[in-house]
């Protein structure tokens, strides 16, 4: 019976599911990156909201002092984004390493009981291909890629919301080329292919 290599689907749940089963050991550490990712979202926000206030409130009537002290804030706000982004980064790399060392254990235990048969009529470059190679990749979106993009896009969607609740007008201004920069992105795509 022949394995089906693919369904065609740039997400494989299965495949996810099961991936996911390495983290359970190691779900309080993930809860915590969880969290850190939704503050940093929160703070990537707020900057620009502080940022407003200042120019509309405090240079707009000359109240240098409150200027002074919102720009300390905006300042403190950074230092605070940057000690939790590194424990983000760092919480998020010794989980991808925890998981790519279980799943390392995993697959050479089973590869040591398989049958020498299996040997046999299995090209070593496949075997070698899928225990190093493929299993490095999976360290890279376990420490870097999945981290990555569920901040990034958390990061997105609160600007926006908060572009929205300040002025939804001048939100929809300056998300009217966004079709346009799509437009740009598809097109070479589309006439590569």
């Amino acid at each position: 019976e022949k394995e089906k290599v693919s369904s065609g689907n740039i997400i494989d749940f299965k495949v996810l599911k099961r991936l996911m089963s390495f983290i359970l050991p190691y779900k309080g550490r993930f809860y915590v990156i969880i969290v850190l990712t939704v503050v940093l979202g929160i703070l990537t926000a707020v900057r620009p909201l502080l940022i407003l206030r200042t120019l509309d409130d405090d240079v707009a009537h000359g109240d240098y002092d409150s200027m002074v002290k919102v720009m300390l804030l905006v300042f403190a706000l950074l230092v605070i984004q940057s000690i939790f982004q590194y424990v983000h980064t760092y919480l998020s790399g010794r989980i991808g390493q925890y998981v790519i060392r279980d799943i390392r254990i995993k697959l050479y235990s089973h590869l040591v009981n398989l049958r020498l048969a299996f040997f046999d009529k299995t090209p070593i470059g496949r075997l070698v291909t899928r225990t190093i190679s493929d299993v490095e990749t999976l360290a890279d979106v376990f420490s870097e890629g999945l981290a990555a993009m569920a901040g990034d896009l958390l990061q997105i969607v609160f600007i926006l919301v908060f572009m929205f609740v300040v002025d939804w007008r001048m939100a929809l201004i300056s998300l009217c080329t966004f079709p346009l920069m799509l437009v740009g992105l598809l097109l070479p795509a589309l006439g590569a292919a």
